[in-house]
C-alpha cells in the first residue's frame, strides 16, 4: 500500500520510544497540518481564503482522516487554523492521541509498525515502534525528490517543510549534508507553486509560539 502525506509524517516522528515525544509540540501540530494538505492535495477538501470546506466523502483507504475530516465536515466553513488548534491546544492530549491511535493501527495493518502495550500515568497506552529501514526510506526520497531537476510534487514538499520544523529530516546527516537540505528547504517555502502547502506549514510555527508563551 501507498503511504499517505499523514502516515508517513507520523512515521519518520515516531521515537524509538514507539510514541511522539511529549516536547516534541511542533510534532502533533505538525501532525493535523499534513492531515489538512492531505485532505486538500487529495481533492476532498477545498480552501478558499483561509476557510475549509468538504468537497467529497472520505475516500476508501483514507479512513486515517477520518478525526480531521469529520471536524471539517461538521464546522464548514472552518478556518485551517481553527482546524490545528482544535487537534493542538486541548488541556489533554486526547484528541489527538486518539487520532494517533487511528493513524498508528493503519500502519500496523500494513506492517509498517510493531504495536505494543506500554503504561502511561493514566494507565496503559499503545505504543507503535517504526521500522528503521521504512523511516530511512522516506526520508531518502524526500531528500533526492527536493533536489530533483523537475519540480518535485506537493506531498513531498509538504513532508520537507513539515519534518523541517522538528529537525526530523535531517536524521544522522553530517553537518555539511543539513546545510545544503536546509538551503534547499528554504527555497521551496517561497516558491510561488507550494504557496498552498507552506501556508499551512508556516502556521506550525505561529502556534508553536502561541503554545510555548501560554504553557511556559
Amino acid at each position: 500500500m501507498k503511504l499517505g502525506l499523514t502516515q508517513k509524517y507520523l512515521l519518520c516522528i515516531l521515537g524509538k520510544k514507539g510514541k511522539v515525544s511529549a516536547f516534541g509540540i511542533e510534532k502533533y501540530v505538525g501532525l493535523t497540518a499534513a492531515g489538512v494538505l492531505e485532505l486538500l492535495q487529495g481533492g476532498v477538501v477545498r480552501l478558499e481564503g483561509k476557510k475549509l470546506s468538504t468537497q467529497y466523502s472520505l475516500p476508501q483507504g483514507k479512513e486515517y482522516l477520518q478525526p480531521v475530516y469529520q471536524y471539517i465536515e461538521e464546522k464548514q466553513p472552518v478556518s485551517y487554523e481553527k482546524v490545528m488548534e482544535y487537534f493542538s491546544m486541548s488541556f489533554t492530549d486526547k484528541r489527538v492521541n486518539a487520532w494517533i491511535d487511528i493513524l498508528g493501527e493503519s500502519l500496523a495493518q500494513e506492517n509498517y509498525v510493531r504495536m505494543e502495550e506500554g503504561k502511561s500515568p493514566l494507565g496503559t497506552k499503545q505504543l507503535y515502534f517504526p521500522k528503521e529501514d521504512q523511516v530511512q526510506e522516506i526520508l531518502e526520497s524526500v531528500r533526492e525528490n527536493i533536489f530533483s531537476n523537475g519540480i518535485p510534487d506537493t506531498e513531498t514538499v509538504s513532508l520537507a517543510l513539515l519534518l523541517d520544523k522538528g529537525d526530523d529530516l535531517y536524521q544522522d546527516l553530517p553537518r555539511a549534508e543539513r546545510k545544503k537540505i536546509k538551503r534547499r528547504v528554504k527555497e521551496l517555502k517561497v516558491d510561488p507553486v507550494f504557496e498552498q502547502a507552506e501556508k499551512i506549514t508556516g502556521y506550525v510555527d505561529t502556534l508553536l509560539v502561541w503554545l510555548l508563551t501560554v504553557y511556559h
